[in-house]
């Protein structure tokens, strides 16, 4: 049986910042299952297909360890054509040319030759070893391989549909009779030529609908309409320059039901991450669980490993524990900076905040605080969380921002720490039970903007804080409904950004 100190699955930008990062004796032995023939070839086709030209980073951004390294390069080859310069007052945005030029000769070919590929190959499952000393990956052509630790930088998602297009669309991308065709950004090559004088409806708010936008203009689209549920906003470094000068479109915001006729359209609504939709993920799930929500596992923040074992994470499945900007360059920098720590103290036998049988993970409780365990908790078709019960625990020691000081002293206080919620457009519905009813004079209730708390007096006190909400709310249009036992929160948000979870 082949053996390995690691084994990296991936490709593309996650798996350079790890790649950049490991040791030479270390990348020598490291195995690499790659899930393209080249470590960018998939990332820079997507782009290239949705027609974008620059990258939405600056220049001091890259998977290099030294984030000055692409900008030092640029000048020395004198590739600075291929910037863009127009923001004064900002750091130039790199070409995707650029980006992949610099990676393959700074990175890729400075890989030691030693280095193993298994090419056309992915991991089916992850096992102990008998002697329990390392860990059995099986790939798909049923090999095994031993190896110490496996990095993950791939990221299994769905596209999202809308729900008024499921009904037309499938993933061929074929157009139904008398209907227009209706293909996802992931599916769309702008540069197949057969845009030029179709009318285009790109659906969507974000930057993938900006860059169709443009390139469906540039393309030779007769007509182009831009639709969102929400005002555009121009921001520094986050659209291509020529998004405030393109003038053959139409941006329907006002919802007034008004009819487009279109021969095509282009959903930007982006992709829903499902960790099981992996195989490989879902075997490590049944032989070691841990809770997922909204399709992300929850991992050791300090050291981003799935909990129990040497697996850890790079890109967006870390969201739970780096926020936002997990799949975006930044995110990725300090995810791979974690990685190559842990990884270093776990081969090397030392203990530290980033070992990888130990840790907290996104999910973790305040240490104050005893809490029962968890089921798994996944979102259903309608963005609900499953109904669940109250834990009985004592409420933290935060400073409140309700004064309960004329409660009895000897009454219990009890945390309310499950409850279902579901997102509208503008508005958040938070719905719980308490275990006895209340009527409105005995809550209290008070809505910040980016928090909510809610005390419930009866024969104990029930308290629901949320200290930090996923976005923020209008206070003085929020509400509070009570029947007999059941509490509902209406939030109202300050946006119709969906919020795919109640904390942030």
């Amino acid at each position: 049986m082949e053996s390995y100190s690691l084994t990296v699955l991936g490709s593309g930008l996650s798996c350079l910042h790890l790649l950049a990062r490991l040791p030479p004796r270390l990348l020598e032995e490291t195995l690499l299952i790659p899930s393209d023939s080249d470590q960018l070839s998939g990332w820079s086709a997507h782009l290239r297909r949705a027609g974008a030209r620059l990258l939405r980073l600056p220049i001091n951004q890259s998977p290099h360890k030294d984030p000055g390294a692409l900008s030092a390069w640029a000048n020395h080859e004198d590739q600075l054509q291929d910037m863009d310069v127009s923001h004064n007052d900002s750091l130039p945005l790199p070409s995707i040319q650029l980006l992949e030029t610099f990676c393959h000769q700074q990175i890729m070919n400075k890989l030691p030759a030693r280095i193993t590929r298994s090419d056309m190959l992915c991991a089916a499952s992850l096992d102990e070893d008998d002697e329990g000393t390392g860990y059995v990956l099986t790939l798909s052509d049923q090999r095994e391989i031993k190896t110490k630790a496996v990095v993950y930088t791939e990221t299994p998602a769905v596209p999202v549909v809308p729900t008024w297009a499921r009904s037309l669309w499938h993933s061929g991308g074929q157009q139904q009779e008398g209907c227009p065709c209706i293909q996802h950004s992931s599916q769309l090559d702008v540069r197949d030529g057969r845009t030029s004088g179709q009318r285009v409806a790109v659906v969507g708010g974000g930057m993938t609908a900006a860059s169709l936008a443009l390139a469906a203009t540039a393309a030779g689209a007769a007509h182009v309409h831009l639709i969102s549920r929400r005002q555009l906003q121009e921001q520094e470094q986050e659209v291509d320059p020529g998004w405030s000068k393109a003038s053959d479109h139409q941006d329907e915001q006002d919802g007034s039901g008004d009819e487009l006729p279109v021969d095509c359209i282009w959903l930007a609504t982006g992709s829903s991450p499902d960790a099981m939709a992996c195989p490989f993920l879902t075997s490590v799930q049944q032989q070691w669980p841990t809770r997922l929500l909204g399709g992300y596992p929850c991992l050791q923040d300090a050291s981003l490993a799935w909990p129990g074992i040497p697996l850890l994470f790079i890109g967006r499945m870390t969201l739970l524990s780096q926020g936002p900007a997990a799949a975006l360059m930044p995110g990725m920098r300090k995810a791979a900076d974690i990685v190559m720590a842990s990884l270093l103290q776990h081969l090397t036998g030392s203990r530290g905040p980033g070992r990888l049988n130990g840790g907290t993970t996104a999910d973790d409780h305040d240490p104050s605080v005893s809490r029962p365990d968890d089921a798994d908790i996944t979102l259903d078709g309608c963005g609900l969380m499953p109904e669940q019960l109250i834990s009985k625990v004592h409420v933290r020691t935060n400073p409140h921002i309700i004064d309960v000081s004329d409660l009895p002293a000897s009454m219990e206080r009890l945390e309310i720490q499950k409850y279902n919620f579901a997102d509208d457009e503008f508005e958040v519905m938070v719905l719980f039970d308490l275990p006895e009813p209340v009527s409105k004079d005995q809550v209290r209730v008070r809505f910040e903007t980016s928090s909510v708390e809610m005390w419930a007096t009866g024969r104990q006190a029930y308290r629901l804080y949320i200290p930090r909400l996923y976005g923020t709310i209008v206070p003085s249009k929020c509400n509070l409904r009570i029947r007999h036992c059941k509490i509902a929160l209406q939030l109202r948000k300050t946006s119709d950004a969906e919020w795919r979870f109640l904390r942030g």
